[in-house]
């Protein structure tokens, strides 16, 4: 049962600590308070403030604790980190002595490389030089009986003295062109610059049709009389009369590959291809398979055929760097 009374008398004592007040107690009471009630209360504020004071100084240290073991926490945590940003920068580290380990030895085979091309650059070069040297000096050599034979064959096929056959004549003639066909080759294996350098130029002129038969036919035909072969020379009457072209390297590929068909043709013939093509010949993009378009050389051997695979092999040994032919080859029909 609660009820409401005025105190008759009240106690109020400050709980001191060092001479800092912690805190006050206040105390009321109905009655007057004895002087040894007093007495108890102004010892028992004096104890108050020690434990006022040790409980503030626990409370105060166990923060401090909670923020050291927070600190110590963050500060294993940041060097658990940093353990692992210094063992990525030792992966790292050794990569890259590694990788300049790699560019090092990769350094020294480019140097070595270099060194032997350029050991190589220099023996080519010794090499071009004795080559050079040497065909100059055969060319002398060459020229001075080719030059007779020149000069001996045209005057038999001039036939002054009218003392020869027919036959005799053509034999001359032939003998005669086939040294010319020999001293331009030599100018040209001679001139080493151009063909080197693959800058080999192209004479293009009006060649007529008939003009390549008969320079073929008065060449191969003591050849075919010889070998006992058949040897015909004709032309598609599809073909136009003349076509614009190299007249010189014409000649010299289809030579080469008429002398390949007889060297490899012991009975029958050798008829040369004498048809048009569905398509403008391009040497850089020549297609040497029969099935897509490509020519081949019949030699009437048990039906053998000397395929344009193996034409243009030949071709390759006459040519070491063949020169691209005209953009636009113009052919004129009669």
């Amino acid at each position: 049962m609660f009820f409401n009374a005025l105190p008759r008398s009240v106690a109020v004592f400050p709980v001191v600590f060092e001479g800092k007040i912690k805190a006050v107690l206040a105390l009321a009471s109905l009655v007057e308070f004895a002087p040894s009630q007093l007495g108890f209360l102004e010892q028992l504020t004096a104890n108050l403030g020690i434990v006022l004071n040790s409980i503030e100084v626990t409370m105060q240290t166990e923060e401090l604790l909670k923020q050291s073991q927070k600190l110590a926490a963050e500060l294993t945590t940041q060097q658990t980190e940093l353990q692992q940003t210094n063992e990525q920068l030792g992966q790292k580290a050794q990569q890259l002595a590694e990788q300049n380990a790699e560019v090092e030895r990769k350094n020294r085979e480019i140097e070595q490389a270099r060194r032997a091309l350029e050991e190589k650059a220099s023996e080519l070069a010794l090499t071009s030089k004795y080559k050079s040297e040497f065909l100059a000096n055969m060319s002398h050599e060459l020229r001075t009986p080719l030059n007779s034979i020149l000069i001996l064959g045209q005057q038999l096929g001039d036939n002054p003295e009218h003392n020869l056959s027919a036959k005799q004549v053509e034999y001359a003639r032939t003998i005669h062109s086939a040294g010319t066909d020999l001293l331009n080759l030599i100018t040209d294996i001679l001139d080493l610059s151009k063909i080197e350098s693959g800058t080999v130029t192209v004479d293009a002129e009006d060649v007529l049709f008939s003009d390549v038969i008969t320079t073929l036919g008065r060449t191969f035909r003591l050849e075919a009389e010889r070998r006992k072969l058949n040897f015909e020379v004709e032309l598609d009457p599809n073909l136009p009369r003349r076509i614009v072209t190299d007249s010189k390297r014409l000649l010299q590929v289809l030579k080469n590959l008429l002398s390949n068909a007889f060297k490899f043709t012991a009975h029958g013939g050798v008829r040369p291809p004498r048809g048009t093509c569905d398509r403008r010949l391009d040497a850089r993009a020549w297609d040497p398979d029969p099935r897509r378009g490509g020519g081949e050389l019949r030699s009437e051997r048990h039906g053998h055929r000397h395929s344009a695979r193996e034409a243009e092999t030949h071709l390759r040994g006459v040519f070491s760097r063949p020169t691209p032919a005209p953009a636009a080859s113009t052919a004129e029909r009669a």
